[in-house]
């Protein structure tokens, strides 16, 4: 999925209870060139109610930047997270003070995450 830096891009997911589930996300800004993450931070806290604070967070994504200077990140929601329902998640990108960026001192959601989580027949291991 590719979203763009100060928008609010929503997307509806599917993910499995029980399984590794890894979503890509491309970050750009308005004319479609990639954002640089370098020295960034990344927090995507799930929720089963959107008006849930961070401390009634159900869980996290593990996000990973693959390639800072073309924008490129993966998030990960690992098996047995999660049992199977419907969450919420944002994903937002914090860029240091100071930094060379245009966005330097600023915390950016860039991706707003509906997530359905299915329950599996099968479950090796658990």
């Amino acid at each position: 999925m590719r979203t763009y830096c100060n928008t609010q891009t929503q997307y509806w997911v599917q993910a499995y209870a029980y399984s590794d589930n890894i979503w890509e996300i491309e970050v750009a800004d308005a004319d479609g060139e990639p954002v640089d993450l370098t020295g960034t931070e990344i927090t995507a806290r799930l929720k089963a109610d959107l008006r849930d604070g961070d401390r009634d967070a159900v869980g996290e994504l593990e996000c990973e930047i693959t390639d800072a200077p073309n924008g490129v990140l993966i998030c990960r929601l690992p098996a047995g997270t999660v049992p199977p329902g419907s969450y919420y998640c944002s994903v937002r990108i914090a860029w240091p003070e100071g930094s060379h960026s245009p966005l330097a001192g600023r915390a950016v959601t860039v991706a707003e995450l509906a997530i359905y989580v299915r329950a599996e027949a099968t479950r090796e291991g658990r």
